[in-house]
């Protein structure tokens, strides 16, 4: 059964108050929001169709009843006890843009389950169990934006700064810092 959610947008100073109607989440879906809203932070996008912003108030909250969309998530901060294994439930969540992982359990094969996120813009990475292979995964990152490793202290500054080489988009960059 679809579920509401009053979310309140200001555009160009107008400030309008929708009812969003959202649709049930896929039981794997449903388990892997749950599970990271335990070990982490999800921090949801403002995803209110482009067709209801010229509507009335009135129209678009009907139009918003009558035409549910799925939820859809911007960030992820992951601080809590993870394992590897936990990262493939992203597969089910691959709106993410941002991610932050603040935590010394993720590996090189975790990193690999990044690599379900094709829209992401902005990736943290601070742990001691990355090594200069987690590389691989970030090179095939082409919507990435910004990436910060300052604490990954087991990945050289050397190998960091030649796998950003073939990253031309990147605008902002955190190398990892010296042992």
């Amino acid at each position: 059964m679809p579920r509401q959610k009053k979310i309140e947008v200001t555009h160009d100073g107008v400030r309008r108050t929708y009812i969003m109607w959202y649709a049930d989440d896929p039981p794997a879906r449903r388990e892997a929001i749950a599970f990271f809203r335990t070990v982490g932070d999800l921090f949801p996008a403002m995803n209110i169709p482009r067709e209801v912003e010229e509507m009335p108030v009135d129209e678009a909250t009907k139009y918003l009843r009558n035409h549910p969309i799925q939820e859809q998530w911007e960030g992820l901060t992951l601080v809590g006890t993870i394992e590897d294994r936990d990262l493939v439930r992203l597969q089910h969540i691959r709106e993410l843009r941002r991610v932050w992982v603040l935590n010394g359990n993720v590996s090189d094969q975790g990193m690999k389950h990044l690599l379900w996120l094709d829209r992401i813009e902005s990736l943290v990475l601070y742990s001691e169990r990355l090594t200069d292979a987690c590389l691989e995964s970030i090179r095939q990152m082409s919507s990435l934006r910004t990436l910060d490793m300052q604490g990954s202290l087991n990945v050289s500054r050397s190998a960091f700064e030649e796998a950003v080489l073939s990253l031309p988009q990147i605008e902002a960059l955190y190398a990892p810092e010296p042992p």
